[in-house]
């Protein structure tokens, strides 16, 4: 009996969770039934978009990077963003990175000044596994600087080593231990992270 009373003693009244909560920041994602459907972008949370086509997740990603910088009162974080991209080092459009004309028309849609989100905006690339591991250290000392106000972290392709590796069990610690450094550093310092990747159409689900 007395390890159930001290169990109930460890439960949060909903009401106190409501009120730690209650001024929490939300960001829009651009669409308003995807909104409707995740709650929006919330500081301090984690979020993965996965899919088979490639164009819909870079179209949500130039959204988010967008419309971080509006203002609170436009549900947006006002802020600056940290944008990762996992990309081919011998990539001959280097374009594909983030497309900064794709960026300038999501920003004129929204209403914002493109020089505003560029400025506004931190981009790095990983070239390799260890790259990527090299980077997630490099973005968690910037943000522990705290020499900016950044409210939202990207990483974009967040499993191509992974999924080009030969090696999976490698791979896979790899990628545990960058996205391990990544989730730690926002979760600290209530910074939305978002991470897109493709979904693997080759596995099966067992039964």
């Amino acid at each position: 009996m007395q390890h159930i009373q001290s169990s109930f003693m460890q439960m949060q009244p909903a009401f106190d969770h409501f009120n730690e909560n209650r001024n929490t920041l939300k960001k829009t994602t651009g669409s308003a039934e995807l909104d409707s459907l995740i709650d929006s972008i919330q500081e301090g949370q984690f979020y993965l978009f996965y899919g088979k086509n490639k164009a819909i997740l870079d179209g949500l990603v130039h959204g988010f990077v967008v419309n971080c910088v509006l203002p609170v009162r436009e549900h947006g974080f006002e802020s600056m963003v940290i944008y990762v991209n996992n990309v081919d080092y011998y990539q001959p459009d280097k374009s594909l990175v983030l497309n900064p004309e794709k960026i300038a028309i999501t920003a004129k849609c929204s209403g914002v000044e493109p020089k505003i989100v560029f400025k506004n905006l931190f981009v790095q690339i990983a070239y390799n596994q260890q790259h990527q591991l090299a980077v997630a250290k490099q973005i968690a000392e910037l943000i522990e600087s705290r020499e900016h106000d950044i409210k939202l972290l990207i990483v974009n392709n967040l499993t191509k080593f992974f999924k080009e590796s030969k090696n999976k069990n490698y791979a896979a610690s790899t990628l545990k231990e960058a996205l391990g450094i990544f989730c730690r550093i926002c979760a600290r310092n209530k910074i939305a992270l978002i991470c897109t990747g493709d979904a693997n159409v080759t596995s099966r689900c067992s039964p």
